[in-house]
């Protein structure tokens, strides 16, 4: 991995600096990518982002903007978006020169969105927005409270804090009075001047940009491919590493335990260890998060401990599993249905979203197992017909059933002439069909053949359950026996339960 530092200059005669970062060997040159910092962001600060696109087989630049804190020329207090898109033309004019290449990636943050709506109108350049901000004027409420573009100039303050850099209001304030550059019809109207692909990847916590003004935005510029990437836990500045960003909340959330000697000596040890072979260890009072290849051996202490082995696609992560893994979770959850078969066959029993494996459904299995069959003898002892559990419908009176001639097996209709009577009898006691005799257990066909002739008639069943049920349960204890009716199918359920 290489880093070299390079100068161009613009139009107007004004040094801008760039860096140049590839792996070693030779570079794949279709994947040239320009990284364009934000609103007093320096080429460093995107420096994690310059090197995971290397890493992965990119060259990538990245620059310092001109008027703006850093290495490019200009007043810093002075800025104005168009001293910021001369300087962006600058570089890709050179890049695709220094690279001989027709096209290349621009990544903009935040207010470098803006101008990069516009050079990549014209530019060679497919755009990815990182948190990029759409509603400028908006945006500029959220950081400094009042609407400074709706006063007018004498009433401005001499100088705006904007972290530790200050700003002079005037000469944004006169460069969007000649041309609006803040508000969000004029990112609509410069995306629809953009025909090649725009991601925006937007911060789930960004207090600076509004979700649905990214939306709006994309949805009315539509002139080419747009998608909207959501960032969980993350805020405007991306800098801050989101795990660490959860992590910390969780420690007020849910405060951990006070760690005795041992419980610390472990945490210290495997900083320590992690350090010496190599890996990227960040910690807080809480909390632990060790980057590294997969596959060494490793001592975990718990304690909020994470390791992170990078991996260029999930399905690698294949060969570091086994029995002694029970759970993965995975965000998006949608990741798990390409990797789910190839996981289990490695010994993994249960899959689940991130965030839910503390949580066990009713009916799933725990280390691909169900123990407690193992560990007891089942004893069942039944309720009642007349008590409706999982899956019940009607009170079944199989030597009813039987003595109705209306076996499971035999699933027909008979003929009716009133509610509690079959037909061929007056009181019921013949048990015969039109057809003639029709013994225990025999089929009788129907007489006629409309909808749900051939479903096993369950509602005069139910109706004289309903009146044993009203005979058998006293009316002080409250129950109450309602009948719920289907029209399609002529069936019905009686339910039991208390008021």
């Amino acid at each position: 991995m290489g880093t070299e530092p390079l100068t161009a200059y613009s139009p107007s005669g004004r040094k801008v600096v760039m860096w140049r970062t590839a792996a070693d060997g030779p570079a794949d040159a279709a994947q040239v990518v320009v990284i364009s910092p934000g609103m007093a962001r320096q080429m460093r600060h995107l420096g994690p982002v310059a090197l995971y696109l290397a890493r992965n087989g990119a060259v990538v630049y990245g620059y310092d903007q001109l008027g703006h804190p850093g290495l490019g020329e200009g007043d810093p207090e002075r800025f104005t978006l168009g001293a910021a898109c001369e300087g962006l033309e600058t570089v890709l004019d050179f890049v695709t020169s220094a690279e001989d290449v027709a096209r290349v990636s621009l990544v903009a943050a935040s207010i470098s969105a803006r101008v990069a709506f516009r050079v990549a109108a014209t530019g060679p350049a497919v755009l990815d927005r990182i948190v990029g901000v759409v509603n400028l004027r908006r945006s500029a409420r959220e950081v400094f409270g009042p609407d400074y573009a709706a006063m007018a100039e004498s009433d401005l303050p001499d100088r705006l804090r904007f972290e530790q850099w200050e700003i002079d209001p005037r000469p944004l304030w006169r460069e969007q009075r000649a041309e609006d550059w803040a508000s969000l019809g004029a990112a609509v109207a410069g995306l629809r001047e953009v025909t090649v692909l725009v991601v925006n990847f937007v911060a789930a916590r960004d207090g600076w940009v509004a979700p649905d003004d990214a939306q709006r935005a994309f949805a009315e510029g539509a002139a080419g491919p747009r998608l909207i990437v959501e960032i969980p836990y993350a805020e405007h500045d991306l800098g801050r590493n989101y795990l660490v960003a959860a992590l910390e909340e969780y420690e007020s959330l849910l405060p951990p335990s006070v760690r005795d000697f041992d419980a610390t000596t472990r945490v210290t040890m495997t900083r320590l260890e992690e350090r010496f072979l190599g890996a990227q260890v960040r910690g807080g009072d809480a909390w632990t998060v060790v980057v590294r290849p997969p596959g060494l051996p490793m001592a975990y202490p718990l304690r909020r401990t994470i390791f992170v082995h990078p991996v260029g696609d999930l399905v690698e992560a294949a060969k570091f599993l086994g029995p002694e893994v029970q759970t993965v979770a995975a965000a998006p959850w949608s990741l798990l249905g390409r990797v789910r078969d190839r996981f289990a066959l490695a010994g993994v029993s249960r899959f689940t979203e991130l965030g839910l494996s503390n949580i066990f459904r009713v009916g799933g299995s725990h280390d691909g197992i169900y123990p407690l069959s193992r560990l007891v003898r089942f004893v069942s002892m039944e309720e009642p017909k007349s008590t409706f559990g999982k899956g019940g419908t009607v009170a079944l009176d199989q030597t009813e059933l039987l003595r109705r001639g209306r076996p499971p097996t035999s699933p027909s209709r008979r003929q009716q002439d009133g509610p509690g009577r079959a037909a061929g009898g007056a009181d019921g006691s013949a048990r015969r069909g039109a057809a003639g005799s029709a013994g225990v257990g025999r089929r009788v066909e129907p007489a006629t053949r409309g909808p749900g002739a051939d479903r096993f008639d369950l509602l005069e069943i139910t109706l004289r359950c309903q009146r044993r049920l009203n005979a058998i349960l006293p009316e002080e204890e409250g129950y109450d026996i309602v009948t719920v009716g289907d029209a399609l199918n002529a069936m019905s359920r009686a339910v039991v339960r208390p008021p």
